[in-house]
């Protein structure tokens, strides 16, 4: 007779340990950290200035649309107007490694119209250059409304690392709808954007598109961000004592 010997199962077992030793929160509080250090993490003291990254932040953002939509104006050609975007990120590159500064923002801006720029090359459509900053809008939306139906509103991921009070507010139904809110007023502005822009885009009025762009880019941006922000600054924050536990 063969003599069997079971052998334990270390797979399993070391699966079962490694989803016991995950917290589930954790990844949630990551994001929550990493887009609090972003353009809405630069809104916590309540300053419109820093929601806009300061008055340099606001050349980085306007500058290449602008020329671009400027020499395209004057030109009606899509290679001397792409060449002056694209021109303007770099140099904003440079002048920021001339003056020391972060070139972060200066990269991601340049990376940004570099895409837009390809996008419309390829097409040879002008107002194609605005094409990624729809799908974007689209996209956030979309995000927005997602976080909003799951219950883990992007708003309140964001606003537990500003506050200090992590993921308590998944415990405040009050805290809760009040992020939903705010998740629902960006949602808004996204839409916004898009309700006005898509059909000049489908018109292919390239210079009310790229003005209407500037107008509810930035400017949009910042307004929503410090609204946003003053209503959470008034909500009473969830009590430090209150453990975590989903939210119903």
């Amino acid at each position: 007779m063969t003599e069997s010997h079971e052998r334990p199962d270390v797979g399993a077992d070391s699966s079962d340990a490694t989803r016991r030793d995950v917290d589930p929160e954790q990844p949630a509080a990551t994001l929550g950290k990493a887009l609090g250090r972003g353009a809405l993490g630069r809104a916590g003291s309540g300053s419109v200035k820093e929601a806009i990254g300061g008055p340099w932040g606001v050349i980085n953002s306007v500058l290449p649309g602008l020329l671009f939509v400027i020499v395209y104006s004057v030109t009606s050609e899509l290679k001397p107007s792409l060449i002056s975007a694209i021109g303007a990120g770099v140099g904003l590159m440079i002048v920021s490694l001339f003056r020391r500064q972060p070139v972060s923002q200066s990269i991601g801006g340049l990376i940004g119209v570099a895409l837009c720029a390809f996008v419309a090359m390829r097409s040879g459509k002008a107002e194609d250059y605005f094409l990624i900053g729809l799908f974007t809008n689209a996209g956030s939306i979309l995000i927005f409304l997602i976080s909003i139906l799951i219950r883990w509103p992007l708003i309140g991921l964001i606003a537990g690392y500003l506050t200090g009070e992590e993921l308590r507010w998944r415990n405040d139904p009050a805290r809760l709808r009040l992020f939903q809110r705010i998740s629902w007023m960006w949602i808004a502005a996204f839409a916004l954007r898009l309700i006005v822009q898509v059909p000049l885009y489908l018109s292919g009025n390239v210079a009310a598109l790229g003005t209407l762009r500037l107008a509810l880019g930035l400017p949009l941006f910042a307004l929503v961000a410090w609204l946003s922000w003053l209503l959470i600054r008034k909500a009473p924050t969830a009590r430090e004592e209150e453990p975590l536990r989903p939210a119903s």
